[in-house]
């Protein structure tokens, strides 16, 4: 019999496995606003608000379409987004961005910037994200609400991840930080910002670290010390206390600091071996090179005696990740990062190894 290689700890596109993702993902949706009396609703707005809530996308795009056909200026507005917010969520983002261009925002801020969200949305979605930073440049209208405020840091902070800048994204998340209330939520955006910065060298979080250090500086700090010691409670316990005492105002929740800690630690091992997943053809070539040369930048600035076996693989062919997975776990890989591409992950979802 073959001899069971316990599985390596596994990455893909650096963040975008971690649950924690999964538990800030959800997208609100551009509301409709109703001004008629209740006895003027048409049902079928209803019935679409019911299918969009159960997940069936398709039907509610095509109703939330109908009833657009029937409506005049901001409201025709309003209902096309919807539609092309579900097209996008049922997975056909063609039919989203024909809606998408059809939408006519003159004079309604609010709506173009809906409209711009959902643009951003979909350049995220083909793996473009030049394009989405450049939609999300401006900031929301100043009497945006706090859920459209919310849907705008997330978005950017997801175009920040694909384009590889792990500071970029942990600001972004930072300004999420502060309109979160759930705290359900805060504590996994909290976790997802301190995943995000100990992906950084250590060398990289003392130079970035600003000067007096704030709140930002505060987060690297913190990151640093899960970094480093992050299998040492012992030895991490009195440098979070010392943290706490040198950052007393900073927003990190204690149960960031206590039980989910213990969550994080066992992630910041430090590996001796690491397999990178990475496609040398394709539509995902250029950002793939871009995050070898960023894996081999952070390589060199590790002193010598820390620094890992890198082993790079071409995953061009998304047919061939599991074996290449098992081929990466049999060289002796205790870190496994990629691959890239959704069918690669999913492969790797479906036989049990994506962390």
């Amino acid at each position: 019999m073959p001899r069971h290689i316990p599985p390596p700890r596994l990455y893909w596109l650096l963040l975008a496995a971690l649950p924690l993702l999964l538990l800030l993902g959800g997208c609100e949706s551009t509301v409709e606003t109703r001004t008629e009396p209740a006895s003027q609703i048409d049902p079928r707005l209803s019935r679409a608000e019911g299918l969009e809530a159960a997940g069936d996308n398709l039907a509610a795009a095509e109703l939330f379409l109908q009833l657009a056909g029937e409506s005049q200026g901001a409201r025709q507005g309003r209902l096309r987004l919807r539609a092309a917010e579900n097209y996008l969520r049922a997975g056909d983002p063609d039919r989203a961005e024909a809606e998408i261009r059809r939408i006519d925002a003159t004079g309604q801020p609010q709506l173009a910037f809906a409209r711009r969200l959902l643009e951003a949305e979909l350049a995220t979605t083909r793996h473009h994200p030049d394009q989405a930073l450049a939609l999300l440049q401006a900031p929301p209208p100043a009497d945006s609400d706090r859920s459209t405020r919310i849907r705008y840091h997330r978005l950017r902070a997801e175009a920040f991840r694909l384009a590889g800048d792990l500071l970029g994204r942990g600001r972004e998340l930072e300004a999420l930080d502060s309109l979160l209330q759930d705290p359900d939520a805060r504590l996994a955006n909290q976790l997802a910002i301190i995943q995000t910065y100990t992906i950084l060298s250590d060398q990289a979080l003392q130079r970035l670290t600003p000067s007096p250090p704030g709140e930002h500086g505060g987060w690297m700090a913190l990151a640093r010390i899960i970094k480093n010691h992050g299998n040492d409670r012992a030895r991490a316990r009195p440098l979070i206390d010392a943290w706490r005492q040198r950052f007393p105002a900073h927003p990190a929740l204690p149960a960031l600091l206590d039980g989910a800690y213990q969550k994080l630690k066992g992630q910041y091992r430090r590996p001796s071996r690491i397999a990178i997943l990475l496609p040398e053809e394709g539509r995902y070539a250029r950002v793939a090179r871009a995050l070898r040369d960023g894996f081999l930048a952070a390589y060199y600035q590790e002193p010598v005696e820390q620094r890992p076996q890198l082993l790079f693989y071409d995953s061009s062919d998304p047919d061939r990740i599991w074996p290449l997975y098992q081929e990466a776990v049999a060289a002796g890989a205790d870190l496994v990062v990629g691959p890239l591409d959704k069918q690669g992950v999913a492969q790797l979802a479906r036989a049990g190894e994506l962390e």
